[in-house]
C-alpha cells in the first residue's frame, strides 16, 4: 500500500471575504508577537495555527522565501511537522530548488 500527501492551495479573491481578512489580519499580528527564543514547548496552539497561517497565506501569494521561514520556524517547533515540511517542499518546488523540496517531501512522509 503507498501513501500520498496533496497539498493544495486555493486562491481567491480576499477583498470579497471580510471575515478571512479580519482573520488572517489577526493572525498575522499574533505572528509578530511571536519570538523565537521561547522553548519549543512554549508556543501556544494559537501561535503554532498562526504560522501555518501566515505561511500558507504567504505561499499563496507567491512570497516562497518569507513562506519557507514560517515553515522552519514550525519545524524548529515541532521537527515531527508532517504539513510544514510538506508546504516548505511546495515552495522550495517553486523556487526551483528541487532537490531540497525532495528531501522536505520525503521527511513529510517519514515523521
Amino acid at each position: 500500500m503507498s501513501t500520498a500527501i496533496v497539498f493544495d492551495c486555493k486562491i481567491f479573491p480576499i477583498e470579497n471575504h471580510h471575515h478571512f481578512k479580519k482573520k488572517l489580519a489577526l493572525n498575522l499580528t499574533m505572528q509578530e508577537n511571536t519570538s523565537l527564543t521561547k522553548n519549543k514547548d512554549q508556543f501556544s496552539l494559537n501561535e503554532v495555527n498562526a504560522l501555518y497561517d501566515k505561511g500558507i497565506f504567504l505561499f499563496c501569494v507567491g512570497k516562497y522565501e518569507e513562506s519557507i521561514e514560517c515553515f522552519n520556524q514550525i519545524i524548529s517547533i515541532n521537527p515531527a511537522a508532517k504539513a510544514a515540511f510538506g508546504y516548505k517542499g511546495l515552495a522550495l518546488r517553486k523556487l526551483n530548488r528541487h532537490k531540497d523540496a525532495v528531501q522536505c517531501y520525503k521527511k513529510a512522509l517519514l515523521c
